[in-house]
């Protein structure tokens, strides 16, 4: 406190202060918090009332009646209490209530109002005026004010009206008795003005100086710092927004908690709101800022720079925050200065709200649909799919409602895009005409497309982050006000309108153009067929390697049917452990002189653009189409579902059985088509699909103890290792990261037994070593051969990695000791880099024949022998 302030000399009640100034509460405060319904809440407010009626109706206590210390800032003729509005709030009320009843003039309580909704303010205005009437003889005053014709049904929603007359139903109950036994009136209004408190004004702003000052009572939440901020700062801006977020804004929000039981039906409101704006605010940043080798280039209005800082400081991104001030800073940042950013958060407020929530949640339940929702066969032919993705955040009875986020970085930005794109839309057709906003059958059936080519893109693209999603949206603006097919030409075109770094293919947008021009020139039938197939949880978008079979005259619906018992996310839905679709697909692609594993392994195996569209390979797309043709033949429509089912069945068993393509004992891929077990005869594991229902490691993928990535090698190195392995037995096989644990050391290593012998072959995986074991200096040390992807290294390297350059230095020294000719392998001692894993090294770019292995072990064998004499 400071000590040069009189504290006699500021002890005030309040028609002292409402006779000469306004008191405010500032939009900083929460609502009435002794107007809530808790516990706590009630026995401070019993407690508080309770000791004021014991006051006013004592007429042998002629003390002051002291109301502690109330804390404000003055700005002119205002006074904006800081600390001290709860007790204010409720003084105010005894006033009204008193001279209300005693008919006196109330007039100076004109100058209390709230700011933290306009709702209170309007509230509180009407209940100073002269059009409410209270019959004091009845017992529940509340509801004359609620029936008064000026009384509108949004009051009902804030808190802090709730709140008051919460609070003059209990001041009514508590003192009507007494108050009808008073005689004189000026008695009672004299005691009244005993109820003082002492006033103490500070300089300051009072929003910041609340914040850093106000421990008591329940804290403020995140959303009414920001909103009071952000009320601030477009108070100049934006024409009646207050009123925008204190009724329409949260009429909104509300419909989406009314039905719902809570105890804290503010702080769901609050949290709503503040989940909105932050999607909001963020889309709008990432999908402005341009990142041009790891330097950002912001694209915002130069009037909006501050908005953005408001927010980031807000939510206390500090990397954002200071990027901006220093752009703010910056006298040069010269961008044209419009209110686009601020236009679009208050539009999409406005249409969200004009919509409401059951509109909402019929507008994406038309448009969109998710794999895990759809009961319903009809929407894989007339909505877009969005797999596990559920778009509609507005539906109130999932988990689900506002949530913009999901459980992996690149599905929430496939998820965010999406619903930002709805939100552009939504803003276009608002600013072409606010009263059609409204018609969402009309949306769907102009935008349909367009959102189906969107999430086509954006579930083909990888990579997708924050810093790229400004290339992106570039792209969905023009997709969304402009001819689609024309976008995709421009694309195409490398010409000014192309958009670069959009991390969409040139393969991939020539095969949305191709398709868009297909749906715009075909039949209702060839379009629901190509939607179904490309809702395909599987297939995702990514068609091309079916679709001249889909606009073909052969083709009919029953192809929709198969496609979807093809491809099933869930191992192609292998319930008998066969997995025979699998391996007859695998037929049509793994043909060694037209594509290596390397190729097959690194694309989305059936659905690459690569595979089907090398000319080479048209006699493996014709095979696959062959074999849908042959399945569609085989199917009884009277009983589509299961004679599809058991029609495929059939098929691939035939395929499988006559498959002879370049069969080789030594090609792990003709065995995994004909037979594909282990050497246990089991299947387990073989086969994996990846989270994302793609195949990039749906052949030989092994799941360990470490959940290392294995990359399977290519035939080459199979038969080198095994080749290798045949004549020098004391060779074994080690792993990185090798474990104790035997089992795990074996379900790293395949056996095929032959039929027609005993012979066992060992197929390998990335990063596993080949190699004598030795000891040095009481080290394990492996000698020989390490597979890097489809390459070889040679040499010694630690059995248990590790970072000591002093212990690599001991061993090193060991090794030299033994004057062993080390030619063309570099000595390693640098334990930073990846390459702590070795001694002496020598890498190949190739894995050519068994003369490479023959050759480096002439010169790794002498090491072996050296440290093995010595035992």
């Amino acid at each position: 406190m400071n000590n040069n302030i009189n504290i006699d000399n500021n002890l005030v009640n309040l028609k002292d202060i409402l006779d000469n100034k306004k008191v405010i509460v500032p939009i900083i405060q929460r609502g009435y918090a002794q107007g809530r319904t808790d516990a706590e809440a009630t026995d401070i407010r019993d407690k508080f009332l309770d000791s004021i009626i014991k006051y006013l109706f004592n007429e042998n206590d002629n003390n002051d009646f002291i109301l502690d210390i109330i804390y404000g800032v003055n700005d002119d003729n205002i006074f904006y209490p800081i600390d001290g509005q709860q007790r204010l709030t409720t003084l105010f009320l005894f006033h009204w209530y008193i001279y209300d009843h005693l008919k006196a003039d109330r007039t100076f309580l004109s100058n209390f109002s709230y700011e933290t909704r306009i709702t209170s303010t309007d509230f509180l205005s009407l209940l100073n005026s002269d059009k409410i009437n209270i019959d004091f003889d009845k017992d529940i005053i509340s509801n004359q004010i609620i029936s008064n014709i000026s009384f509108l049904n949004y009051y009902r929603k804030d808190p802090t009206v709730k709140g008051i007359l919460l609070v003059l139903d209990e001041i009514h109950k508590k003192i009507k008795s007494y108050i009808k036994a008073v005689n004189n009136k000026e008695d009672i209004l004299k005691r009244l003005d005993n109820i003082k408190f002492f006033k103490l004004d500070i300089k300051g702003d009072y929003d910041d100086l609340y914040i850093k000052m106000n421990s008591r009572g329940k804290q403020l939440t995140d959303f009414e710092i920001f909103k009071s901020k952000l009320e601030k700062f477009l108070d100049e801006n934006v024409q009646g927004f207050d009123k925008k977020i204190d009724v329409d804004w949260t009429n909104f929000i509300w419909d989406f908690i009314k039905d719902k039981k809570s105890d804290n039906e503010g702080g769901k409101l609050d949290d709503l709101f503040m989940k909105l704006f932050l999607f909001i605010f963020e889309m709008l940043y990432y999908s402005q800022i341009e990142i041009v080798e790891d330097t950002r280039k912001l694209q915002i209005e130069k009037s909006n720079l501050k908005l953005f800082e408001l927010f980031f400081s807000h939510i206390g991104d500090k990397e954002k925050k200071e990027y901006i001030n220093k752009l703010i800073e910056n006298e040069n940042y010269k961008i044209t200065t419009s209110n686009e950013n601020i236009n679009f958060i208050i539009n999409i407020f406005d249409i969200l709200s004009l919509l409401g929530k059951d509109n909402l949640n019929e507008l994406f339940n038309i448009i969109f649909y998710h794999n895990n929702e759809s009961k319903n066969d009809e929407d894989k032919y007339n909505k877009i799919c969005t797999f596990d993705n559920n778009l509609n955040v507005f539906n109130n009875n999932d988990d689900n409602l506002f949530e913009f986020t999901t459980t992996t970085a690149i599905n929430t930005n496939r998820k965010r895009i999406l619903i930002f794109s709805v939100f552009k839309i939504l803003n276009y057709e608002y600013l072409k005409n606010k009263e059609n906003i409204k018609d969402i059958d009309n949306i769907k059936n102009i935008y349909l497309n367009k959102l189906r080519l969107i999430r086509n893109l954006l579930y083909n693209t990888n990579n997708l982050s924050n810093n790229n999603i400004y290339y992106q949206m570039k792209l969905i603006d023009r997709i969304i006000n402009e001819n689609e097919i024309t976008v995709m030409e421009d694309q195409l075109s490398g010409q000014e309108k192309k958009i670069e770094k959009t991390l969409f293919t040139n393969d991939l947008v020539k095969s949305e153009k191709n398709k868009l021009t297909i749906l715009e020139n075909t039949d209702e039938n060839t379009r629901k067929r190509i939607y179904a197939c490309e809702n395909n949880v599987f297939l995702q978008g990514n068609i091309d390697f079916i679709l001249d079979y889909l606009v073909s005259s052969e083709c009919n619906d029953n192809v929709v049917y198969i496609i979807n018992n093809i491809f099933i996310k869930v191992g192609f839905n292998n319930k008998d452990g066969s997995y025979l679709i699998h391996r007859a697909m695998l037929s049509f692609i793994c043909k060694q002189q037209i594509i290596d594993w390397r190729t097959i392994y690194t694309s989305k195996m059936y659905k690459d653009y690569n595979i089907w569209n090398n000319k080479e390979n048209n006699n493996d797309k014709e095979g696959f189409i062959n074999f849908i043709k042959s399945i569609s033949s085989k199917i009884n429509n009277d009983n589509i579902e299961e004679s599809t089912k058991e029609s495929i069945k059939k098929s691939c068993e035939n395929i499988i059985e006559h498959f002879e393509e370049k069969k080789d004992e030594n090609d792990f891929r003709y065995l995994l088509i004909k037979d594909a077990k282990d050497g246990n005869g089991n299947r387990t594991n073989l086969f994996r699909l990846t989270e994302s229902g793609t195949i990039y490691n749906t052949i030989l993928k092994f799941k360990t103890n470490y959940n290392v990535k294995d990359t399977t090698l290519n035939t080459n190195i199979f038969s080198l290792f095994y080749n290798f392995k045949k004549t020098h037995k004391e060779f074994e096989l080690f792993y990185h990261n090798k474990s104790d644990n035997v089992e795990v050391e074996k379900n790293r290593v395949l056996i095929y037994s032959y039929s027609n012998n005993n012979e066992e072959i060992l197929y390998c995986y990335s990063w596993v070593t080949l190699a004598k074991e030795i000891e040095i200096e009481n080290e394990k040390v492996l000698v020989g051969f390490t597979t890097n992807g489809y390459c070889l290294e040679c040499g010694l390297r630690k059995k248990i990695p590790y970072r000591d350059e002093n212990r690599t230095e001991n061993i090193l020294t060991k090794i030299e000791e033994k004057k062993i000719n080390f030619e063309g392998y570099e000595r390693w001692t640098n334990n930073i880099h990846w390459d702590y894993h070795w001694y002496y090294y020598k890498y190949f770019n190739t894995c050519d024949n068994i003369s490479l292995l023959d050759n480096e072990y002439k010169i790794l064998k002498p090491v072996i022998d050296a440290f093995l004499q010595n035992k």
